[in-house]
């Protein structure tokens, strides 16, 4: 008798790190994923995926994916301080645990952001840490994973931004000195602790930074970025304050603006010290060195 493979919605699912992750997951389980634009989503994941259409702010939209879902891998959020960030990030957080308690769907997988940990937070570290909050308030099986610096392939984030300004601009615009500090870690190494989280009951009720075993300055990350490719980048620095205006300005003006106050706000704060090499620990896991990551998503 073939067994029935248990059903994992998946939110943010068409984003940089959901797309991987349903690529990972979909072979293990029926992978349900919660979709704005389901005609975009069939271009952007693999087939055999249940597309169910909807958004973090619409209650019922996220009561239907649910339905008969065995877990929830929580990863949609707005990051680039839009008009809506509240109403996503932190009302999507109640209005998922609510589907989750009115489907009977117990497990849910957190991913949280580095942001939340930061002494000073923009909008979205505030908005991540009260999603965080009503998370482990929720009475669910929660685990809640905040990653470092996320890269890899086709990344749209700060790391394919920085990538894309080494090949193409004369010199790298930098926030501050430079001296901010990540652990980067490869999308497939925290795809595979999301899939480790989901079959190990241990991590339940716990909390994991997820980061490389490699800690690295933000100059530090440019300058190898730029090994990788051969060329030895100029770093421009812009002042916090000059950053700050910029941003402020850019926000009156554009509902998603390329440079954000939270944008602005982290990257001259170094998150504080964490164990980013414990939840690899727990599953038996192994990231990947930087060096060898770094091949990979510049290749």
């Amino acid at each position: 008798m073939t067994e029935t493979k248990k059903t994992v919605l998946i939110t943010g699912a068409t984003g940089f790190i959901g797309r991987r992750l349903a690529s990972l997951l979909v072979d293990r389980y029926a992978v349900r994923c919660l979709v704005r634009d389901a005609a975009r989503a069939k271009g952007l994941l693999p087939a055999g995926i249940e597309l169910v259409q909807g958004d973090m702010t619409d209650a019922a939209s996220l009561k239907a994916a649910a339905a008969g879902a065995d877990a929830v891998v929580h990863l949609a959020a707005r990051k680039g301080d839009e008009p809506d960030i509240v109403a996503v990030n932190v009302g999507g957080a109640h209005n998922l645990i609510e589907a989750c308690r009115a489907a009977g769907v117990r497990r849910v997988i957190n991913i949280g952001s580095q942001a939340s940990r930061l002494e000073r937070r923009g909008a979205y570290g505030e908005t991540k840490a009260r999603s965080d909050e009503a998370f482990a308030a929720s009475g669910l099986e929660v685990t809640t994973l905040v990653p470092s610096l996320v890269y890899g392939p086709n990344d749209p984030g700060v790391f394919g931004k920085l990538a894309r300004v080494t090949v193409s601009a004369p010199f790298v615009p930098v926030i501050g000195d430079g001296s901010v500090r990540f652990q980067p870690v490869h999308a497939d190494d925290v795809c595979a602790v999301v899939a480790g989280c989901l079959a190990e009951p241990r991590t339940i009720g716990k909390t994991y930074a997820v980061g490389g075993p490699q800690s690295v300055t933000l100059a530090g990350l440019i300058d190898m970025i730029g090994a990788s490719l051969g060329k030895k980048p100029l770093k421009v620095h812009l002042p916090y304050w000059a950053a700050m205006g910029i941003a402020r300005v850019l926000g009156l003006f554009l509902a998603s603006p390329p440079l954000s106050v939270s944008n602005v706000t982290g990257a001259v704060q170094s998150a504080h010290d964490a164990d980013y090499a414990a939840v690899f620990a727990e599953l038996g896991l192994r990231p990947r060195p930087l060096a060898e990551g770094l091949k990979d998503a510049l290749a």
